[in-house]
């Protein structure tokens, strides 16, 4: 706690629960959603609100890697409980993992490389996002520093094994505070 101030600690954690609730209803699309049709599940983000429908793409691209992208930044400790693990997971294995931007040829990589890898890195899979994050030839999104992505990658909490990597031991419930 910064201040001791319980209706204001109060007030975020409501803010925080309902910004859950409606990016989960309406952005992250997981199976079984409810807001969205059956055949729109498999893209597993929403894409662009207009006025009368969802279209699957972004204001300035329609390449898949920024679609998912832009919805995975920015990395702050409110990431980790708005995309939680499980829907990282089933993104990961129904959409992002087959796109050349994450697979092994690195002239495919983009900046969107360093950004899903962190996503990923910081919620299941912290060996594959580390290969890549200090591959030399990852190229970084101008707003993500490899020191952070790797931070990233090594400290969220559903990182509680070994990784063999780095020799790093990540503590049942996290690094100390």
């Amino acid at each position: 706690r910064v201040v001791n101030a319980p209706r204001m600690a109060l007030l975020a954690r409501t803010m925080m629960a309902i910004q859950k609730v409606s990016v989960s209803s309406y952005f992250l699309l997981s199976n079984g959603n409810a807001n969205h049709p059956a055949t729109y599940w498999q893209n597993k983000v929403s894409g662009v609100f207009l006025q009368n429908k969802v279209s699957y793409s972004t204001w300035f691209s329609s390449d898949p890697p920024a679609i998912h992208g832009i919805q995975m930044i920015p990395f702050t400790p409110a990431l980790s409980f708005i995309r939680p693990a499980a829907f990282v997971a089933e993104e990961w294995s129904l959409r992002l993992r087959h796109l050349p931007v994450v697979g092994d040829d690195p002239s495919k990589w983009s900046a969107w490389t360093s950004v899903i890898m962190t996503n990923l890195g910081g919620a299941i899979d912290s060996g594959r996002a580390l290969w890549y994050l200090t591959h030399g030839r990852c190229p970084f999104d101008e707003g993500l520093s490899r020191s952070w992505a790797m931070y990233w990658a090594l400290t969220r909490p559903a990182q509680h094994r070994h990784d063999r990597r780095f020799h790093v031991q990540v503590p049942e419930g996290g690094l100390p505070k």
